[in-house]
């Protein structure tokens, strides 16, 4: 093997690896969005994302570690997703519209509606609360600083910022 190939083949396996990663996170999604935490199964989850459960297992040992990866994948897109809405309000439309329709996007998406379902199992599972706690605080705290932000920008105070998004949810 030449000395250039060396770091040829690390890489590749990192991007596979990373492929079969997002498509076992997908697949929880998909997953989730259809039959609930409840009727989730690691092997279903395997069998849509075409991967051996040995490899399900290198990237996540348990259902727990794979709703939570798919939890933060999703949040994160819906937070990525608020905040080009919330920076394009910002260039003239109607801030208060923007953000509105924005909402009802984010929370009314099927995987949304899927991932409330664990917050209300959660509060009788101790670990799986302790797990998305974190997740769902920062969802929160990310969708509410990206208005805030957009309407203080279009010249709302702080307070008023604040009042405003929280009527909107």
């Amino acid at each position: 093997m030449a000395d250039g190939e060396i770091g040829i083949r690390p890489r590749k396996k990192q991007e596979r690896s990373g492929r079969t990663r997002q498509k076992l996170i997908e697949a929880t999604i998909e997953a989730m969005t259809e039959v609930g935490y409840a009727g989730l199964t690691v092997t279903e989850i395997s069998n849509r994302a075409g991967v051996s459960n040995g490899a399900r297992v290198h990237h996540f040992a348990t259902k727990l570690d794979l709703v939570i990866a798919a939890q933060e994948y999703a949040y994160g897109l819906s937070i990525e997703k608020s905040r080009q809405a919330a920076q394009q309000a910002d260039h003239g439309e109607n801030v208060i519209r923007a953000m509105f329709e924005c909402l009802l996007d984010l929370y009314f998406e099927p995987f949304f509606l899927s991932f409330a379902e664990l917050t209300l199992i959660a509060r009788l599972d101790m670990e799986l609360a302790g797990r998305i706690h974190p997740v769902l605080i920062h969802y929160h705290d990310s969708i509410e600083k990206n208005w805030t932000g957009a309407l203080r920008d279009w010249g709302c105070s702080a307070e008023n910022a604040q009042a405003i998004y929280e009527i909107a949810l």
